[in-house]
């Protein structure tokens, strides 16, 4: 997202939002989708990315629970 002065024009990058979306099928299950297919280098960067993003998610919740399950003994 953006802001813009409107006095001077200048446009500032306000905030980054990274968004996961889920395929859910007739009963309202997630459900599988086709793999990405990416036409560029920019996209390609973004997927992996994306990828390193998600591995860092779900390492820091895997550790989370683990330490929850260690503070109850």
């Amino acid at each position: 997202m953006t802001s813009e002065n409107l006095r001077t024009r200048e446009v500032k990058h306000t905030s980054t939002a990274y968004l996961t979306m889920v395929a859910i099928d007739e009963e309202g299950k997630p459900t599988a989708v086709p793999a990405l297919r990416t036409e560029s280098e920019a996209e390609e960067r973004r997927r992996r990315e994306a990828e390193l993003r998600r591995r860092y998610r779900l390492a820091e919740r895997g550790q989370i629970l683990s330490d929850r399950e260690d503070a109850r003994g």
